[in-house]
């Protein structure tokens, strides 16, 4: 939910039962600003603005939790506000969190990672039998002979409470069914070496290449068109756009035995870039389709391996964009969010029969499944065994310690945390050409271009800055207004700087509140902004200075703002494992990174027409 440019009620529940805790912030004048990552209601009343402060917010902001898959990393869950069809490059993370780092908004994706319980799917039960599997294909005969005999016992002695919803031969032997017999009666079956409960799984720039060191990698390769070049990455996740221009393209030979789908349908939708397209849609009860409802894989997919396209900042492409990409919808439903640990297991045995050489995870339970509980980790490990690198997301629950969600506790593949980026893209404000400051929107009309004009402080038409009383007509026309936040709302504020002929309103707040927040500003339609006051304490010395400086109000999340990038994002889940082990293995880049959006679900995570 959103208003303006900014999200307001940014946070995973902690299970799909438990109904979320909101917060009350009561507001003099129409403001309002996040506390963490707890969900907000926004109460204006009449009051003291000077006695009513806005809580402090985190360093992180909200942010964009994806792992580089391309350069094994992994992807966090992400969601997003209205969303543009443009692409970035990856990083690592995920989370739900707000603070000054956030600084996105606009059409181009904003993604975060989604934290999540470890729930059981009744009745939902994978059946690991004794003969285990040596061999990258399917269709051995003793795999097989062992999963029919299964079958017919089960058949006999359980009389249609047992159904077998799908197998898997590659990376374990199994038979995924849905029963109401007891793990016990199960467990008995000859053949049946265990019984593994199934839980539901969720989702969780030009300078991360610099961060990450892609740009030697692609010298090396010999240009970034080279990068990932034979290699074949699978997406385990809700699908992607195929339409979308980032996974398009004429110029990528088909390599032998491809392409392949769960239809002759969907073979016929793929091409040189995308390969590969399964879905399990089927298995959980929907009709199959190769749309992806939530946008998710879309981003991933893009992160990892898109190609070059253009976005309303630059041109941008994925770090690996010479790979084929093997997509793997395990996310299914109206919304694209519906999966458990048995279609992630039967996915993942497709992928590595399929031939994939990374295979990224990007999903998690929490609280922690122990190892010896979680079906996925000797899948993995076998996955390993068998040449595939798998690519785990760490979690999400930083910054405490022994935080990782499964299935990043097993011993092989690569898990991955989120580190800081040091650069972002934000609404704001540039004074003559120096650097930006960044700039709160109100949540009244935008302009569809900058706001240039020259800058004039109200404190000599009014005497105490406030702009709460009419300014002398003329005042201010064809200027921005220079305003002090309190005594009055901001509609009046921006109405008053209006009939003295102002094209524009930056609000700096006081010290008693120093941070800048989003602001309700009614039925004033002049472009408005805030800013903190100790920026705007700045910019009020500059004035003082030159009285004829210009401002360029950016409210297209266009203006660069750097950042130091030495650090572990806040919400990026801890070490050790449950086994005691280091984790994660390496940081990425997991923080406002732009990268892709679907198209045709306008309910999704991640949209935009």
């Amino acid at each position: 939910m959103s208003l303006g440019n900014w999200l307001l009620g940014l946070r995973c529940a902690a299970s799909a039962q438990a109904a979320p805790n909101w917060w009350k912030l009561a507001s003099c004048d129409g403001g309002f600003g996040a506390r963490g990552s707890e969900w907000l209601r926004l109460v204006p009343r009449p009051c003291d603005l000077r006695k009513t402060a806005f809580p402090s917010r985190d360093r992180k902001g909200a942010v964009l939790a994806v792992r580089l898959l391309g350069w094994l990393a992994g992807l966090g869950c992400v969601a997003s506000r209205r969303m543009a069809s443009g692409v970035g490059l990856g990083g690592a993370g995920g989370g739900w969190h707000w603070a000054d780092r956030r600084l996105t908004g606009g059409k181009w994706l904003l993604a975060l990672g989604c934290a999540v319980s470890a729930q059981v799917v009744p009745d939902w039960y994978v059946l690991e039998l004794a003969e285990t599997p040596t061999e990258r294909t399917r269709g051995v005969r003793r795999i097989r002979d062992a999963q029919a005999g299964v079958r017919q016992v089960m058949a006999a002695r359980m009389a249609g409470r047992a159904v077998v919803k799908d197998s898997t031969e590659v990376v374990m032997n199994s038979l995924i069914i849905v029963s109401s017999a007891s793990e016990a009666e199960l467990a008995a079956l000859p053949g049946v070496r265990r019984v593994w409960p199934v839980y539901e799984v969720h989702p969780e720039l030009d300078r991360a290449v610099g961060l990450l060191q892609i740009s030697k990698a692609w010298e090396t390769v010999g240009g970034p068109e080279r990068a990932g070049a034979g290699m074949k990455i699978g997406i385990l996740d809700s699908g992607i756009d195929l339409k979308h221009p980032g996974f398009q393209t004429d110029s990528m030979p088909v390599p032998q035995g491809y392409p392949r789908a769960t239809s002759e349908e969907m073979r016929g939708l793929l091409n040189g870039k995308v390969i590969v397209y399964r879905t399990y849609d089927q298995m959980l009860g929907f009709a199959e389709s190769s749309t992806d409802n939530s946008g998710h894989g879309t981003g991933v997919a893009m992160t990892a391996a898109g190609l070059r396209v253009k976005s309303p900042l630059a041109e941008i492409q994925g770090a690996a964009p010479g790979a084929w990409l093997g997509v793997y919808k395990i996310f299914v439903g109206p919304d694209g969010g519906s999966s458990n640990t048995a279609v992630v297991a039967k996915a993942l045995d497709d992928a590595a029969a399929d031939g994939m050489d990374v295979v990224n995870l990007s999903f998690g339970f929490l609280p922690q499944i122990r190892p010896d509980f979680d079906p996925l980790v000797p899948a993995v490990e076998r996955a390993a065994a068998l040449g595939v690198m798998v690519v785990k997301a760490n979690g999400n629950s930083g910054p405490v310690r022994q935080s990782g969600a499964s299935p990043s506790m097993g011993s092989s593949g690569l898990t991955v945390g989120s580190s800081w980026t040091d650069r972002i893209f934000g609404s704001g404000i540039r004074i003559s050409g120096a650097d930006p400051i960044v700039g709160i929107p109100g949540d009244g009309p935008k302009p569809e271009g900058p706001v240039n004009a020259p800058l004039k402080d109200v404190t000599p038409l009014d005497l105490d800055g406030l702009a709460c009383f009419r300014l002398p007509a003329g005042s201010l026309t064809g200027a921005v207004a220079f305003i002090l936040r309190g005594d009055c709302t901001f509609e009046v504020k921006i109405n008053i700087a209006r009939a003295a002929g102002a094209v524009g309103v930056i609000i700096y707040t006081h010290a008693e509140s120093p941070n800048a927040g989003g602001m309700l500003t009614g039925r004033a339609t002049l472009p408005a902004m805030m800013i903190s006051n100790r920026n705007g304490l700045k910019v009020k010395a500059i004035l003082t200075e030159k009285p004829d400086t210009t401002v360029e109000m950016d409210f297209a999340d266009a203006l660069p703002f750097i950042l130091e990038a030495d650090g572990v994002s806040s919400f990026s889940s801890r070490g050790p494992g449950p086994d005691g082990s280091i984790r994660p293995d390496v940081l990425a880049v997991g923080e406002e990174i732009v990268t892709a959006a679907q198209r045709t679900n306008s309910s999704g995570e991640l949209y935009d027409p």
